[in-house]
């Protein structure tokens, strides 16, 4: 997948046709070429379009030390991104892996496209495809098979059950309500090698049988542990919850005249995406006009109208209870001007917020549980919800109090 994503990413740069070879693989490569299954676009190359790239002992030597725009077989020089990469000129043969984001960035929606499935994929895969999409389902890959080979483990490494324990161990400190879905080449040793503690299914020879269901569920989860395997890498890039959907930043105020004023205490103090998920059920930490989101968040997640004036603090609990990731760049990249009439500056001369963010946690859980979803996260948005009306209460009454004995 990387090979075909770089040669596609040259033939787009010069619009020309891309050929795959094949018959290139080594014998215990054998049956290892599986990209048909895929909307790739490029066709397969025969032995007389791979003649002309068969260089003599001369020009294999003018090929070392040519410029690269000038070759006509370029060798991948190591494993890291080769900066020369976009200067090579087609015709052009590629010797290599290619194994770096870097070669197809600039097309990156063009690749997104061409792994695409051909394949229509059972009942039962894609009910399960669209459930994995509704959770904080985790995508966990065991890579064994050639891996097992004490050789090929010496060379490439191989990920140990300590690195599954703290990969899993972090996921369930994020999302508690986690879910582990299960993908490898030998489930029966994986069953008596999987952390302990967490919820899992086993998808691999239980539901899935070939690598495209395996790659087309993984994909689909929300949350992936990979192994040291761009089988499972590429499973993670085409994961269509990839990243973090929401930055802001840090805030200071300003008055009409450019003065600053001061700065927001939970706006510095929660910075981190577990911190803000951890902090967002008891209160808004996050200042609307420092964000910024993916395009497609904003377009699925609107404002809305019944939470007048707190729209932004509903908006972020919608996101982070579905799955969303919400962070910030810990510096200060705005200046937030609040002059007298603002309705910023309105409420924060309300005395009583509590009862405002009651009201709103309570609206939010309605809206969650009219669509039969309710998660930890939103366990922890009702005790939130809970707390603002005792306090709130406990404020309106004193409120009530003051008022009454400054009659009397």
């Amino acid at each position: 997948m990387f090979q075909y994503a770089a040669g596609r990413s040259l033939s787009l740069q010069y619009r020309v046709p891309l050929m795959l070879d094949t018959a290139s693989f080594e014998p215990r490569q054998a049956g290892m070429y599986a990209l048909n299954a895929l909307q790739i676009k490029a066709g397969i190359a025969a032995e007389e379009d791979i003649a002309p790239f068969t260089p003599s002992v001369w020009r294999k030597i003018l090929y070392r030390i040519a410029p690269l725009s000038m070759r006509r077989v370029y060798r991948e020089p190591h494993f890291h991104f080769d900066p020369r990469f976009f200067s090579a000129r087609p015709p052009l043969y590629m010797k290599g892996y290619w194994q770096s984001w870097r070669y197809f960035q600039s097309v990156e929606q063009v690749i997104r496209e061409d792994f695409g499935f051909r394949e229509d994929f059972s009942d039962a895969i894609q009910a399960k495809a669209a459930r994995l999409q509704e959770h904080h389902s985790v995508a966990m890959h065991f890579r064994r098979g050639d891996y097992t080979n004490p050789e090929t483990a010496a060379y490439h490494g191989v990920c140990g059950p300590d690195y599954y324990k703290d990969a899993a161990k972090w996921m369930q400190e994020q999302f508690p309500d986690a879910y582990f879905y299960i993908f490898t080449n030998d489930p029966a040793w994986v069953r008596g090698n999987l952390p302990e503690g967490i919820r899992y299914e086993i998808l691999s020879g239980d539901l899935s049988h070939t690598q495209y269901e395996d790659l087309f569920l993984m994909s689909r989860c929300r949350h992936q542990i990979i192994a040291n395997s761009s089988y499972s890498w590429w499973a993670a890039w085409l994961e269509e919850h990839s990243g973090t959907s929401v930055v802001s930043c840090f805030v200071t105020f300003i008055d009409e005249n450019g003065a600053q004023t001061g700065s927001w205490e939970e706006d510095r103090k929660y910075y981190t995406a577990q911190q803000i998920r951890q902090q967002l059920p008891y209160i808004n930490c996050v200042v609307h006009p420092g964000v910024m989101a993916r395009t497609a968040v904003f377009r699925e997640y609107r404002y809305d109208p019944a939470q007048q004036h707190i729209e932004d603090y509903d908006l972020w609990l919608r996101l982070l209870s579905d799955g969303h990731v919400i962070e910030k760049v810990p510096e200060v990249l705005l200046l937030y001007r609040v002059h007298n009439a603002s309705v910023t500056a309105a409420s924060l001369k309300k005395k009583n917020i509590f009862l405002k963010q009651y009201n709103c946690k309570r609206r939010f859980l309605a809206r969650r549980l009219s669509k039969g979803s309710f998660h930890i996260f939103d366990l922890q948005v009702a005790f939130g919800m809970c707390k603002d009306l005792l306090i709130g209460t406990g404020k309106w009454i004193k409120q009530k109090m003051n008022v009454s004995t400054a009659h009397s």
